[in-house]
Formats: structure tokens, C-alpha cells, sequence
């Protein structure tokens, strides 16, 4: 998903596995759970724009390949190219994909 109105101008892919996992990691799992339901909420109300992945099918597993990485983390990379985003990722290896196609934040 992309956000949008963005920061400092900028456009960004947002990978909410990654901010799920900020508020999972630690903790007890119920309270961490609401944490992450509150997190969500605050997701939606944003204007984000969501795109179906077969539009990207051919880039992402090509991507997948060429980049050696995960046709799921390809996806957010094919994003990225689609709409000249910035990729904003904590999984060291998409970031390392990202810097390499010109996405990298």
C-alpha cells in the first residue's frame, strides 16, 4: 500500500507486516494484540491506495528471482518501482533489494 499525503513529498510502500511486528515482539501477547488492533484502526482512516498483486505478477516474480528474494517481499518491491516510491521496510534483505532497484529509503 502506498500512504499518501506522504512525507516530506515523498511517496512511500509501507510494509504493515514490519509495524505489527514493532508492537508484537515484546510483551503479553492480548495487550500486544489490542496494541496492534488500535494500530490498524489508525491505518485505515489514512488515504491509503491498494492495488490488486495480479497487476504485478510478471515484475514481482521477476523481481523475485532477479533479487533473490520472496515473491511476498517482491510484491512490496514492485510497488515501490510501480509508483516511485521509497520502501520503507525493517527486513534487512528487502531493504538491501530496495537499495539495489533505486527504492531504498
Amino acid at each position: 500500500m502506498t500512504v499518501e499525503p506522504t512525507l516530506h513529498g515523498e511517496r512511500h510502500v509501507l510494509d504493515a507486516s514490519a509495524l505489527l511486528r514493532l508492537y508484537l515482539a515484546d510483551g503479553p501477547l492480548p495487550e500486544r494484540l489490542e496494541e496492534a488492533a488500535d494500530l490498524l484502526a489508525e491505518l485505515q482512516r489514512l488515504p491509503l491506495r491498494t492495488m490488486a498483486s495480479m497487476e504485478l505478477s510478471s515484475t514481482v516474480l521477476q523481481l523475485s528471482q532477479v533479487q533473490r528474494i520472496s515473491v511476498y517481499d517482491a510484491t512490496y518491491l514492485a510497488l515501490a518501482l510501480r509508483y516511485g516510491a521509497c520502501l520503507l521496510t525493517a527486513d534487512q534483505q528487502l531493504a538491501g533489494a530496495a537499495q539495489r532497484t533505486g527504492c531504498g529509503g
